[in-house]
């Protein structure tokens, strides 16, 4: 497995990678799959700033992560919000660890200083996942979301990239 930049021909299968999330799980809050082009402005977009990975064996992507917007006002700007997904007949072969720590590596380059996780629970992969690379429990947030006929709790989870000093400038795009 090989961990690389998204390429614009990855797209197709980095959608169809997120397409059961949507579908047959509460893990997103999106309630139907972007078509294909819509999801290739979305990738488009966040790459503007922001990483977007995928580990590919062979010509298989078999995962992917990415950073985006935290919250949209200025003073949030050193922050970032990250995402990873799997695809199912993957799991728990450390696809996820490994994006994510290449992830959080360039983003600490660029000039981060929080990365946020928000998790729809339960997601106890997920949850280990932030654990384990020194995430920490920051709250929940009850009956955050509704979707599949129930409402959803959201947990987030912070992990400081490097010590809180007067930041110089704003995050480098990628």
């Amino acid at each position: 497995m090989i961990i690389t930049d998204i390429k614009e021909a990855d797209i197709y299968q980095v959608l169809e990678i997120y397409r059961p999330y949507i579908t047959d799980t509460r893990i997103t809050f999106e309630y139907e799959a972007p078509d294909l082009e819509t999801f290739t402005e979305r990738v488009r977009h966040y790459t503007e700033q922001f990483p977007w990975l995928v580990s590919k064996d062979g010509k298989k992507v078999r995962g992917y992560s990415y950073a985006s917007v935290y919250r949209g006002r200025l003073a949030y700007q050193w922050d970032c919000e990250l995402s990873v997904y799997v695809d199912r007949d993957c799991r728990g072969q450390g696809i996820g660890k490994r994006l994510y720590t290449k992830l959080l590596e360039i983003l600490t380059r660029q000039g981060y200083y929080n990365a946020y996780g928000v998790i729809a629970l339960p997601n106890e992969n997920s949850v280990r996942l932030h654990e384990n690379l020194g995430f920490k429990l920051e709250g929940v947030q009850k009956n955050s979301g509704f979707k599949a006929g129930k409402w959803v709790d959201v947990a987030f989870y912070t992990k400081a990239l490097r010590t809180f000093d007067t930041p110089l400038k704003a995050p480098v795009p990628y």
